[in-house]
């Protein structure tokens, strides 16, 4: 029976001197990762938390797990490195990561809210549950959850998928970014800062409105248009759900 809980911070530090490149590979946790501006080192705060028979096992069990940070070249992933045993005694939670905003990330975990604020390179999120929210990428944003609403504030390009759930994708910068956006089951907004050189093609069970500058429509099912040169792809599916492109040039994203 287990009967006692124990709880044990964790404060961690890791050098990124000529990293280029992070993944947080970890257990089912929220996590919240911010840039910092001439930040040199990874900085993670949370906790473990354990369970037990006894507060002596209990405590016994949140000093088995520990966090591991390889470095292949120029490429760093921390994990997560828990003993069989503890499993399913020990969880993590994570409070913030921090890191220069001009490294790549990459997030993976299976259920828990991300949300990715600050950052300046590529981010690639890949999670089975919960929600995801980034405001940056430059170097392009790629998100995928199984159940979760996603919303995307970025000037890179944009690849989005859930399973279930809404995505609310905005242009931020001029414009000008590509956007691929699929969701299952569950409604697609984006707004866009320039409305020219657009390729558009949408897929929708319910509607699809568009209200550009240069494209103004009400349909269903599907819509295909060419804007300018049509370089900038605007790539959306809703499978059960309706898809909205609006035209915001002056706004903040």
């Amino acid at each position: 029976m287990l009967g006692a809980r124990a709880v044990v911070e964790v404060s961690a530090s890791y050098s990124l001197s000529d990293i280029d490149a992070v993944r947080l590979e970890l257990p089912d946790t929220p996590i919240d990762v911010r840039g910092v501006p001439e930040q040199s080192t990874l900085e993670l705060r949370g906790r473990w938390y354990s369970t037990g028979g006894s507060e002596s096992i209990a405590v016994e069990n949140s000093e088995a797990p520990r966090l591991d940070f390889e470095v292949s070249g120029r490429f760093a992933r921390l994990a997560a490195v828990l003993p069989l045993a503890e499993r399913e005694l020990v969880d993590l939670e994570v409070d913030e990561v921090t890191l220069a905003p001009n490294r790549d990330l990459e997030i993976w975990t299976g259920l828990g809210d991300i949300v990715v604020t600050h950052m300046q390179g590529n981010i690639s999120i890949d999670i089975e549950r919960g929600t995801i929210y980034v405001v940056g990428g430059a170097g392009g944003v790629a998100a995928r959850t199984t159940l979760g609403d996603v919303e995307i504030h970025s000037p890179g390009p944009i690849d989005v998928s859930t399973g279930q759930g809404d995505l609310l994708l905005l242009q931020d910068g001029p414009g000008g970014n590509p956007i691929y956006a699929r969701s299952d089951s569950g409604d697609i907004e984006v707004t866009l800062r320039s409305a020219q050189n657009l390729h558009l093609k949408i897929t929708a069970y319910e509607d699809i409105r568009v209200q550009t500058s240069s494209v103004s429509t009400v349909t269903s099912e599907s819509f295909e248009r060419t804007v300018g040169n049509g370089t900038v792809d605007i790539f959306l599916e809703a499978r059960i759900g309706s898809v909205t492109v609006l035209h915001d040039e002056f706004g903040d994203g």
